[in-house]
C-alpha cells in the first residue's frame, strides 16, 4: 500500500508522530509545533518540514496540494473555562481557543481520519467555553445545550459597591475598561510582595532587595497617575501610598499594607476581567453583585459536545476514551483521552478505539525493564557532553530490545546538580516514598507542606511501572537506586522513546518535552488501530510483538 500521509498538529518532540512511523504505514509530511526547541527535536528525528507559527495564523490553503493529506493527529491543549477552577488570572485561557483551531483544521483540510489525543478531564462537563456575540446561531444550530451561569470574576470586600459603580459606568457609556487595569509589571510586583509576606510574615526583606526597593521608588512617584480612574477609591489608594512609604522607611505596618495591596489587586483582577470579556465579545447579560463579589452572567457550553457535535456535522464517526498507557507495553501508568474520527464513506470496520493488550497489572512493563541497564552508566550534568557509549548486551525482554535500538551511543543521560539539602532529601527517600516521608527538619524550606504533591521527591521502585511522567526536574523524581535525580534519557524510556531518539535544547526544556509526550508506543496502537479502521492490514502488529514474546520469555521478564 501506499503510505497515508500525516499532518501532526501541536507536535511537540514528536511521540505521536514516532507511533504512526513505527507502523511503516504513515508519511508525516508536516509537523506545526510553535515552541522552536521542541521543534528542533522533530525536526532532527524525522527531517521533515517543522512549521514553528502560532497556529492561529496558519493558513492549510499554502500546504502543498500534491500532498494530498490523509489523517490529522494531534493534542491541542485544552484548559476550557471551568468554573469549579477560578486561579488563573484570565477569564479566559489563551489555550481555549486551541481546541477549535484543531477542528478548524480538521474542516478546512477534510481528512480520512484524524486523532486526538488529550487529558481524559477533557469530556469533563465542567470543561466549558463561554458563548461570544457573534457565534450564537453557530452554536445553537449544532443542537447542544447552552447554560445560563454566573461566573464570579472578584472579591471586591468593602470597596464592593464602588468597583461595581465603575464598571456597570463603563459599559453602559460603551467605555473601555483598559484605564483601570495597572501595569503587568506593577502587578507582578505587588503580587510578589504579597507572596513574599504570606512565607515571611514580614515586608523588611522585600524592601531590602534593591531591585524591588527601587521599582517600588518609582511606581510611588507617579502613584495618583497610574489610579486615576480609581477616584471613588480615593482613600484606598492614598492610604496604600502612605503605607508603601512608611514600609520603605521601616517604620509601618505590614500587616494593614499587605491588606491593602491584595484589595487593589483584586480590584484589578475584576477590572482586567471585565476588559476581558469586552475584548473576547464574551455574551455578557449582566453584571452582577452579592456579598461583595462580583460576578457575570454568561452562557456557556461543554467542550467536548460541541466537538462531538462538530465533528458529527463534518461527516465523521467517532469513537473516544481514556486509555492507560501501560496497558500498551509503555512502562508507565498513563492515562490519556484519545479521540479517533473516521470519515463515514472511509471507515471500513465500526469506529472503535483499540483494545488493551495487557489485561493484567502483573503483565506490565515496570521501570526495572526499562532502565535498570543504565545503572553501570555514569550520567552527566553538563548539557553540552558527548554521547555515552553502551554495550549492546543480549536480553530476551522485549522493551528492553526495543529501547536499546540496536544503537550504541547513549544520548540525553543528563542530570540536575542538587543542593545539599536535596542531596540529603535523596539519601533519606525508599522506593515508593516521596516528599511527605521525609523528616520534618528536611520540609523547612517549603512554606506549606501539606500542599506539597505526593509527585514531588518521588523516589521510584524498579518493581512497578513508573507514575505519570511529567517534568521529573521540577518533581525532583530520584532514581530507583541512586541518590539523584532521574536523568532525561530515564524519563524518555519510561516514555518508551528508543535510545535513537534525540531530544534539544537547554536542560528543562528536554526534560518538559519529554514531560509533555505521547509515548510513542501508545501512539503506535493507535495508529494500528486508525489503519484498520482505513481498511488497510497491519504487518506487524505491537500485539503480535508484545504477546508473543511475552509467551517466550515468560521466566525471563528481567
Amino acid at each position: 500500500m501506499q503510505k497515508l500521509k500525516v499532518l501532526d498538529l501541536f507536535a511537540g518532540a514528536g511521540g505521536l508522530s514516532l507511533g504512526f512511523k513505527q507502523t511503516n504505514a504513515f508519511e508525516i509530511i508536516m509537523a506545526i509545533e510553535k515552541d522552536k526547541h521542541a521543534a528542533s527535536t522533530y525536526r532532527r528525528n524525522n527531517n521533515i518540514q517543522v512549521v514553528e507559527e502560532d497556529i492561529r495564523n496558519l493558513n492549510y490553503v499554502n500546504i502543498d496540494p500534491s500532498q494530498s493529506i490523509d489523517v490529522i493527529i494531534g493534542g491541542p491543549p485544552c484548559q476550557g473555562f471551568s468554573n469549579a477552577n477560578r486561579q488563573r488570572n484570565e477569564l479566559i485561557s489563551g489555550n481555549n481557543q486551541l481546541v477549535k483551531e484543531y477542528v478548524r483544521a480538521i474542516k478546512e483540510i477534510s481528512p480520512k481520519a484524524f486523532i486526538m489525543e488529550n487529558v481524559h478531564s477533557m469530556a469533563s462537563k465542567k470543561q466549558k467555553f463561554f458563548l461570544v456575540n457573534d457565534k450564537y446561531n453557530d452554536i445553537s444550530t449544532l443542537g447542544i445545550e447552552i447554560y445560563n451561569e454566573d461566573i464570579l470574576i472578584g472579591h471586591a470586600g468593602e470597596y464592593a459597591e464602588k468597583v461595581y459603580e465603575l464598571l456597570i459606568d463603563s459599559i453602559c457609556k460603551n467605555k473601555q475598561i483598559y484605564p483601570f487595569i495597572l501595569s503587568p509589571d506593577l502587578t507582578a510586583k505587588l503580587n510578589s510582595l504579597v507572596r513574599h509576606y504570606r512565607k515571611k510574615n514580614e515586608c523588611a526583606r522585600f524592601f531590602n532587595h534593591q531591585k524591588n526597593r527601587t521599582f517600588i521608588e518609582k511606581q510611588i512617584r507617579s502613584w495618583e497617575s497610574l489610579f486615576y480612574t480609581y477616584k471613588p477609591l480615593q482613600s484606598l489608594v492614598t492610604d496604600s501610598k502612605s503605607l508603601l512609604i512608611n514600609c520603605l522607611n521601616s517604620n509601618g505596618d505590614d500587616q494593614k499594607l499587605i491588606a491593602n495591596i491584595v484589595s487593589l489587586l483584586e480590584i484589578n483582577q475584576i477590572f482586567s476581567r471585565g476588559k476581558e470579556a469586552q475584548e473576547e465579545n464574551i455574551a455578557v447579560n449582566d453584571y452582577k453583585i452579592y456579598r461583595k463579589k462580583i460576578y457575570i452572567s454568561v452562557q456557556t457550553y461543554t467542550v467536548f459536545e460541541y466537538l462531538k457535535a462538530t465533528f458529527s456535522k463534518l461527516g465523521y464517526e467517532i469513537h473516544y476514551g481514556t486509555l492507560n498507557a501501560a496497558q500498551f507495553g509503555v512502562p508507565q501508568i498513563r492515562h490519556r483521552f484519545i479521540v479517533i474520527g473516521v470519515k463515514k464513506q472511509f471507515a471500513q470496520l465500526p469506529v472503535v478505539l483499540p483494545e488493551p493488550i495487557l489485561q493484567n497489572p502483573k503483565d506490565f512493563f515496570t521501570i526495572e525493564h526499562a532502565i535498570k541497564d543504565l545503572e553501570i552508566l555514569t550520567p552527566t550534568q553538563d548539557i553540552t557532553s558527548e554521547p555515552i557509549l553502551k554495550s549492546l548486551s543480549q536480553t530476551p525482554n522485549i522493551l528492553k530490545k526495543y529501547l536499546n535500538s540496536n544503537t550504541t551511543m547513549l544520548c540525553n543521560h543528563i542530570y540536575t546538580k542538587s543542593r545539599d539539602i536535596t542531596q540529603q532529601r535523596f539519601s533519606q527517600l525508599k522506593p515508593g516514598q516521596n516528599f511527605h516521608d521525609l523528616d520534618e527538619e528536611l520540609k523547612s524550606t517549603y512554606s506549606d507542606t501539606s500542599r506539597t504533591q505526593n509527585t514531588i521527591y518521588r523516589r521510584l521502585d524498579y518493581n512497578e511501572p513508573s507514575p505519570t511522567v511529567v517534568n521529573v526536574r521540577k518533581s525532583m523524581w530520584i532514581h530507583p537506586s541512586q541518590d539523584r535525580a532521574i536523568s532525561i534519557r530515564e524519563a524518555a524510556r519510561l516514555q518508551s522513546f528508543p535510545d535513537y531518539y534525540i531530544f534539544e535544547g537547554p536542560k528543562d526544556s528536554q526534560y518538559q518535552q519529554v514531560g509533555n509526550a505521547v509515548p510513542p508506543l501508545l501512539g503506535r496502537a493507535v495508529a494500528e488501530k486508525t489503519l484498520n479502521l482505513l481498511g488497510y492490514k497491519v504487518k506487524e502488529s505491537l500485539s503480535d510483538l508484545i504477546t508473543m514474546k511475552n509467551k517466550e520469555n515468560q521466566v525471563h521478564r528481567t
